[in-house]
Parts: C-alpha cells; structure tokens; sequence
C-alpha cells in the first residue's frame, strides 16, 4: 500500500513538473499602493521612531554613567558600583545597537540589491 502512495505521488510530480508557473513571480513588496503620502508619512514616522529611541538611549547611557559615578564616588558601595557598572555597560551596548541598526541594514540591502 505504502508503495502504491509513492509510486502516485511520485508520477503527480512528474506529471506537474514544469507545467506550474510562480503566481508570486511578479510581485514585488511596495507601500506604494497605498499612495505617495502614506509612504512618505510612514518614512517620518519611521524616523521619529527612530530618533526617539537613539534619544532614550542616549538618556539610558549618562543615567547609568552618573549612577556609577555616585556609587564610586559618594556612597563608596563594592555592590552599588558593580551594579552601576553592569547597567552603564548594557546601556552602551545597547545605544551602539541602536546606532549601527542603519549600518547594517545598508548592508543587507547592499548584498541583496539586484
């Protein structure tokens, strides 16, 4: 029985192969249909989003860098500093992401372009 199913399977395919033309080959992803205003309007809101993430990174980053400075500097904690230390460090890494997100995706279109 099992041989059976295969055995069909296998001559549909053979029987299909070529004959089945891609009913996605000609298209193309655009927010163009949506008109030339949306599109623009979604490249602003983009942006804006954008920038206020780098902002609240950036914010992110002098907080984290004065609070280990008071914990170095004023309290004198071994665990306030560590704590401090390891929020600055997050903060950084996370604001250089936020900062290489338009790197990289100019590189991925790069390599993809056609």
């Amino acid at each position: 029985m099992r041989e059976l199913i295969t055995q069909s399977v296998a001559s549909a395919i053979t029987l299909t192969t070529g004959k089945i033309s891609n009913p996605l080959d000609s298209v193309t992803p655009s927010i163009t249909v949506f008109g030339v205003k949306f599109a623009n309007k979604a490249g602003v809101i983009a942006g804006g989003i954008w920038g206020l993430c780098l902002l609240a990174g950036a914010v992110a980053v002098i907080m984290a860098a004065v609070k280990w400075g008071y914990n170095s500097k004023v309290q004198h904690s071994m665990d306030g500093t560590l704590e401090a230390a390891g929020q600055f460090k997050v903060a950084i890494a996370a604001f250089a992401g936020l900062c290489a997100v338009s790197l990289i995706i100019g590189a991925i279109i790069f390599v993809f372009q056609g």
